[in-house]
C-alpha cells in the first residue's frame, strides 16, 4: 500500500510532515480537531435556529405532507435507484415557494450533491 504524499502540517510553524490526509502531524492532530469542533460551533451559531431561516411549524407540516405523498427520493427515480427520501428541495430556491409542483423529495446524497456539498461519484 502506498502512503500519501507528505505535507507539512497546518500548525504554523511546525516543520512536521502529515501523511495521513488529515494536515495535522501527530502532535498537533487533537489541536486541529478541537479547531474544527469551535469552527463548526461557531458556524451553527451564525446560521440561527431552523426556524429563523424560514423552517418553522408551517414548513414541517408541508414537509412530512410531501414526503408522505412522496417517500422515495425523486431525483434517485429518475436514474431508475429506489432510495428513501430524507428532506423536501425547493426546486427553484424560493423558501416562500410552498407550491407542490415547486417541492421534490430527495435523499441525502442527492440534496448534497445538488447542492455541491458533496460530489456525485458513482452511486448506481
Amino acid at each position: 500500500m502506498t502512503s500519501l504524499p507528505g505535507r507539512p502540517c497546518n500548525f504554523h510553524g511546525c516543520p512536521n510532515i502529515c501523511r495521513d490526509g488529515s494536515g495535522w502531524c501527530a502532535k498537533h492532530k487533537a489541536y486541529g480537531e478541537q479547531k474544527a469542533k469551535d469552527n463548526q460551533k461557531a458556524y451553527q451559531k451564525r446560521r440561527g435556529s431552523a426556524a429563523s431561516r424560514g423552517y418553522g411549524g408551517e414548513w414541517r407540516k408541508i414537509r412530512a405532507a410531501k414526503l408522505k405523498r412522496n417517500p422515495l427520493c425523486e431525483e434517485c427515480e429518475k436514474h431508475g435507484r429506489v432510495t428513501a427520501a430524507w428532506t423536501v428541495h425547493y426546486i427553484d430556491h424560493d423558501q416562500r415557494n410552498n407550491a407542490d409542483a415547486n417541492l421534490m423529495s430527495m435523499c441525502r446524497d442527492c440534496h448534497e450533491i445538488h447542492h455541491g456539498r458533496k460530489r456525485g461519484g458513482n452511486r448506481g
